[in-house]
């Protein structure tokens, strides 16, 4: 990396230092082990525990094995590799530590080293065992439970505990795309209001018990909020060219290589539209640092023919 993660404290020096990121491709195994060492240093750490130590076995033990993953195929995934997982993490720092230096002071809700560097870890293998394609419509977890599944036999050997690894499940769960996201949100107006919310209508079931587990701790409910921002921004939402991109990239994933520019522009609005809906992103953080360039990227896909 060019820049410290540090130094970035507004929109637009993220995009820059993003796009920067994304046209290329990453050392995924030594950004891990960057950003494990920018969180120790914005927090002062200078001595481990027990725990903290384990979490940083853990990372070490995942990302060697989610390269060997990569590994076993001719060509990676179009859009599910290594690289995509590193730009998640990074993006997950980023809105960490702004997270915890100008929304923590309004708010309190405070985010501990470990609690950082769990969200770390699942950044870094949220897509581990992809099989470069969607959710089915009934089996809403299919990918995530995959990505489970690998953490779970990459980590057999390595003691952690039960408390840490549901939270892992529940946090890798929140990322499937078949409604967690609007559910979040949903569940944040729910306590605003000071209500609990209703099971929309056409929602799965298996999401909804899920996500109602999940957002009943309201740190694991901050903490996939940011998760998922980080997930859907490096993908989406923060500039036009990174967009298409990612959209492009998704297609040939899927088979489809020859979809036209027309068509690559309505999927991304059908895209944001489902996902980000006129709120823009789901934490404070997100908000702060990337709404702006999300409605600014809205309303130029919105003017192109």
């Amino acid at each position: 990396m060019t820049k410290s993660l540090y130094d970035i404290n507004n929109g637009s020096e993220l995009i820059d230092f993003f796009k920067d990121q994304f046209n290329q491709d990453c050392d995924y195994i030594s950004n891990a082990h960057e950003l494990i060492y920018l969180i120790l240093q914005h927090e002062g750490v200078t001595k481990l525990d027990k725990t903290t130590s384990s979490l940083i076995e853990a990372i070490d033990i995942l990302i060697n094995a989610t390269s060997d993953w990569q590994s076993e195929f001719d060509e990676p995934h179009a859009y599910h590799n290594l690289n995509h997982m590193a730009h998640v993490a990074t993006m997950v720092v980023v809105l960490i530590f702004y997270h915890q230096d100008f929304i923590v002071p309004k708010n309190n809700h405070v985010l501990t080293l470990n609690d950082q560097l769990l969200l770390l870890l699942v950044a870094l293998v949220h897509d581990a065992g992809h099989p470069a394609m969607p959710n089915p419509s009934h089996q809403p977890y299919r990918n995530e439970k995959l990505a489970i599944r690998f953490i779970e036999k990459a980590l057999e050997e390595h003691e952690i505990s039960a408390e840490i690894m549901a939270q892992i499940e529940l946090l890798l769960l929140s990322t499937s795309p078949s409604g967690a996201y609007q559910y979040l949100k949903a569940n944040n107006l729910f306590k605003q209001a000071g209500i609990w919310g209703q099971k929309p209508e056409n929602y799965n079931d298996e999401i909804f018990e899920c996500l109602k587990e999940l957002t009943v701790d309201r740190k694991l409910c901050l903490m996939a909020s940011l998760l998922n921002d980080a997930d859907l921004s490096a993908g989406a939402g923060l500039g036009q060219d990174i967009s298409f991109l990612t959209t492009k990239w998704v297609a040939q994933e899927m088979g489809f290589e020859t979809i036209s520019k027309a068509e690559l522009l309505e999927n991304q609005k059908r895209f944001l539209n489902r996902v980000f809906g006129e709120s823009g992103f789901l934490s404070m953080a997100g908000r702060a640092l990337m709404n702006e360039n999300y409605i600014t990227l809205c309303q130029k896909i919105e003017t192109i023919n």
